[in-house]
């Protein structure tokens, strides 16, 4: 099945590590529906409650899949790859040009090494995430962040967050201290 509302990159992981998938998609593009099905087929939100200055916005799951998408290019094969910790599920392949790309599910904290590729230069991506610091809620999480900035989405004033990021160079990943910031 090549299209299917309501997964995530939980599910393209284990379709292409599992299930050998060559082909993988999400139900529409973008749209600018708020239900829950919508929210869970789509790649983006479009806000035309003003249509002379329409936003358009990722969705949060997005952020994950891009990193599948951007690096795992046409003509891809898979390769082995395992962990011996449940906490870190790599898989990864070889592209056509001769690069090879892996991407690991992170489901905790912590630090893992990439063994067994060629000598070369590979890249660096971290992740920030901001969290209401009261009820815990997910507010605000970019992942696969090459740059050294990061610009929330809009925050409510009065509020406290905390904040943290996670982040691999080389063969080593580590999660940072959390901060708290208050908007006034």
């Amino acid at each position: 099945m090549l299209e299917h509302i309501g997964s995530g990159y939980f599910d393209l992981h284990t379709d292409l590590k599992q299930g050998n998938n060559s082909a993988w998609q999400r139900f529409i593009l973008g749209d600018d529906y708020l239900c829950g099905m919508c929210v869970a087929g789509k790649y983006y939100n479009i806000d035309q409650s003003d249509p002379l200055d329409p936003q358009v916005s990722m969705v949060q799951d997005s952020k994950f899949l891009r990193q599948y998408f951007r690096f795992i290019r046409k003509g891809a094969v898979r390769i082995q790859a395992n962990s011996t910790n449940a906490a870190f599920d790599p898989v990864a392949f070889i592209n056509a040009n001769g690069s090879y790309v892996v991407v690991v599910k992170a489901s905790a904290s912590g630090s893992f090494s990439v063994q067994g590729l060629p000598a070369g230069t590979y890249g660096i991506k971290y992740t920030v995430t901001v969290k209401d610091a009261t009820t815990g809620k997910l507010i605000d999480k970019q992942a696969g962040l090459t740059t050294l900035k990061f610009k929330t989405k809009p925050l409510p004033h009065g509020r406290t967050y905390r904040w943290f990021v996670k982040a691999c160079a080389g063969t080593r990943c580590a999660k940072s201290a959390r901060w708290k910031f208050t908007v006034t």
